[in-house]
């Protein structure tokens, strides 16, 4: 459960100041069948779940920036959607996670859920797991969520753009970040009970 907010000793980082800073960037789309990880026959296509992210780094933040695809969006029947990682369902909501680990570790590995709220009335990043911090809301971090334009082949259903900018210092050992790298971005999609629920994921790894 994500009950504390915290800040972890970080300034409030903003997006447009952490977006000058970058020093790279990865990008990643998940569209496909073979993305999803989890109850792969709710899935319908791209129409139905999708997203597009671009992953950056700054010296003091991850900054995150993309656009998702949802027939049925911001579907949070819960006010505190993690869930321990032994449940079948690890997030009970619509949700964008991030986890960063270290491929050589088995134990360094920090996670991050953008966490749209119901109907997207409270937005908020949401700490789910660090070696060195306790699972919160963010505080620190920055994270808007906009209108999109519908994506070409959609059937028309008009896609959301999203944004953020989270302080490393908030997500624990600043170490992690400063050698190689397994980055893994999972799309939570829930579309009304839990039978519907369904997970997109794609990993990559910055050497």
């Amino acid at each position: 459960m994500v009950d504390a907010d915290f800040s972890g000793g970080a300034e409030h980082v903003r997006f447009d100041d952490a977006a000058r800073e970058l020093t790279s960037v990865y990008p990643i789309l998940i569209a496909s069948a073979s993305q999803v990880v989890q109850n792969s026959f709710n899935w319908n296509g791209p129409v139905d779940a999708s997203l597009r992210c671009d992953i950056g780094f700054t010296p003091d933040a991850v900054v995150v920036r993309g656009e998702f695809v949802d027939d049925y969006p911001f579907c949070q029947p819960i006010a505190r959607p993690a869930m321990p990682e032994w449940w079948m369902i690890t997030y009970g909501g619509d949700g964008i996670q991030f986890t960063f680990d270290d491929p050589t570790s088995a134990s360094r590995r920090v996670s991050f859920v953008l966490n749209f709220g119901s109907r997207a009335t409270r937005p908020e990043v949401n700490l789910m797991a660090s070696q060195t911090r306790p699972a919160g809301i963010i505080s620190t971090a920055d994270f808007e969520l906009f209108d999109g334009q519908a994506p070409v082949n959609n059937g028309g259903q008009r896609a959301v753009m999203f944004r953020a900018a989270v302080p490393i210092a908030a997500l624990g050992d600043s170490r992690l970040f400063s050698g190689p790298l397994r980055i893994t971005l999972r799309m939570h999609d829930l579309d009304g009970d839990w039978s519907t629920y369904q997970v997109l994921q794609e990993v990559i790894e910055r050497k």
